[in-house]
């Protein structure tokens, strides 16, 4: 499949919740020439399992999937992001069937749009929740291979995300190790350059040999990209090292896109890459639909010129 096909927005640029504003994004991507996307039923709503069991049920009902999967129709691949779906926080007094009712019921809605991959981020563990880091590996790994059975079923790929775990940013968890012990063909890794480059400190251009190493590392096992231009902004979003994600691929970008884009070629990487673009803008507000749309359209239109070019 063409660069082009594959190469499209997230949601999370429309910033808004529900059926409607994911339809409104997901019409105005079709009209930018987009062939892919990414579907954030929450987009920033963090959902609960346990005070919320039913978010999706109620937000997205069965004439809104059939609608959504009609206009998705358009596209040549679909994704669904848990987004801000921190639902599986490790709690007393729950079962794990509970907690992991809402990552099940996001299998159903891809499944029910249309969608190839669903992404997750790692599970989180409450505040003050006594659980090692080995029981926590474990946790990801039974829960890895419930999904994984789940999308066998469904006829999907899942993934967890190179997010950290309870937001611990300096902390660059051993996702591929969890990745490999799920042992299925079903069950893989979203990486997130962005991510990454906040989680190893990348502060220069020069540095992004070390990004392409870890991509390296798992790049067999890596179903999807998250793209976004990383700055050394000093500002306290999403902040490591005083760096920023999901910033447009302009000259502040840190990341020598380059360097990346020709190496993705050279492995032959051939999943989806998702923009995921949506950023702050000079006045300190979150950039608005347009805005980010606008630094979608850019950064497609650049990686593409890298995917081609000799030089690099």
């Amino acid at each position: 499949m063409y660069l082009e096909d594959r190469m499209g927005p997230s949601t999370l640029i429309m910033g808004k919740a529900g059926a409607q504003a994911i339809k409104y994004m997901v019409n105005n991507a079709v009209k930018a020439g987009f062939k892919a996307v990414e579907i954030c039923p929450a987009q920033f709503y963090s959902v609960d399992p346990v005070i919320d069991p039913s978010f999706l049920e109620r937000v997205f009902g069965e004439g809104d999937r059939m609608r959504l999967k009609d206009m998705l129709s358009q596209f040549r691949i679909v994704t669904v992001h848990g987004s801000s779906w921190w639902v599986t926080k490790i709690r007393e007094n729950v079962y794990e069937e509970e907690l992991w009712r809402p990552y099940i019921e996001l299998l159903h809605f891809a499944h029910d749009i249309g969608a190839h991959i669903v992404s997750f981020h790692p599970l989180q563990r409450e505040m003050g929740c006594d659980l090692s880091q080995n029981e926590m590996s474990e946790y990801h790994i039974k829960f890895g291979s419930m999904a994984a059975e789940y999308a066998e079923e469904l006829n999907l790929l899942a993934a967890f995300e190179n997010m950290p775990r309870n937001g611990d940013w300096s902390l660059f968890e051993n996702i591929l190790d969890i990745v490999t012990k799920i042992r299925s063909e079903k069950f893989g890794l979203l990486f997130d350059i962005g991510h990454a480059a906040l989680q190893l400190g990348i502060s220069t251009g020069i540095d992004t040999l070390r990004i392409i190493r870890k991509i390296e590392h798992c790049i067999h096992q890596t179903f999807e990209l998250h793209i976004s231009g990383v700055q050394n902004t000093g500002k306290d979003f999403n902040m490591s090292r005083n760096l920023t994600d999901h910033r447009p691929l302009d000259e502040y970008n840190v990341l020598d896109y380059g360097q990346i884009m020709s190496f993705l070629k050279r492995k032959k990487f051939d999943g989806p890459i998702i923009l995921e673009i949506f950023y702050k803008n000079a006045g300190e507000k979150r950039a608005s639909f347009k805005e980010n749309l606008e630094s979608c359209i850019l950064a497609k239109k650049e990686l593409s010129e890298y995917w081609t070019s000799k030089s690099h």
